[in-house]
């Protein structure tokens, strides 16, 4: 998730606009028309309120220029909208939990096959840890989703928004400190029920254990402990 402007960044914002070059510009733009929630099927008079008084707005000069980048986002957009649509209808078979041993005989079967690295861990987990590995908070979502949408964990888990909020979750909580993403994390674990493989499958599958680094499965084993 992008930083929000105000105070003293917006004087810092002024100063270096000059030095953007035009296409940094236009990416700067396109991330208010993403950050708030503009919907890219009403019109530019509808939608302008949402982003007229974000500091980003004056990234581009006049309204001419903002009209052609907004018309061209909300046809970029809508596409994407249609695309996800036709993939949710094509995926219409629920991706079972199956055991290793299970993988080939479900194979056999006329139904949709899966990747077999996502047969053998979630969906959603398999999209985590592929953000802890690709995703950069210097980049905008539209970048990550341009260069990894034909990705196997990209595409097999999730629609188009919950792959955006989740990115944008991981993209906040990278930047906390290291000690509030582990408070966080141990937080919401004591609020957890069940038994320590159950609470372990939810923990693997939340973004707040996938933002806390290399040492995270020490402290969910850590925080474990004692429970039965």
């Amino acid at each position: 998730m992008q930083e929000e402007y105000g105070g003293a960044q917006d004087v810092m914002m002024m100063v270096e606009e000059e030095e953007l070059d035009p296409a940094t510009k236009r990416q700067v733009f396109i991330s208010l028309l993403e950050e708030k929630d503009v919907n890219p099927f009403n019109t530019w008079e509808t939608e302008m309120p949402k982003i007229v008084h974000d500091p980003r707005y004056s990234m581009l000069k006049n309204t001419k220029q903002r009209m052609e980048v907004f018309e061209e986002w909300t046809r970029a957009r809508i596409a994407v909208i249609k695309e996800e649509k036709a993939q949710q209808k094509k995926e219409d078979v629920p991706l079972p939990s199956l055991t290793i041993p299970q993988i080939s005989k479900f194979q056999k079967k006329k139904q949709k096959v899966y990747p077999v690295q996502l047969l053998i861990v979630q969906p959603k987990e398999a999209f985590l840890r592929f953000l802890t590995e690709k995703a950069d908070t210097k980049e905008y979502w539209f970048e990550f989703r341009k260069k990894n949408r034909k990705a196997t964990e990209f595409k097999h888990w999730g629609t188009e928004k919950q792959k955006e909020d989740l990115w944008r979750d991981w993209c906040a909580r990278t930047k906390m400190s290291r000690e509030k993403r582990e408070a966080e994390l141990l937080s919401w674990m004591r609020t957890l029920k069940g038994s320590k493989e159950e609470i372990q499958d939810k923990v693997r599958v939340d973004v707040r254990y996938w933002a806390l680094g290399d040492d995270k499965d020490d402290i969910v084993r850590d925080a474990l402990r004692g429970r039965s």
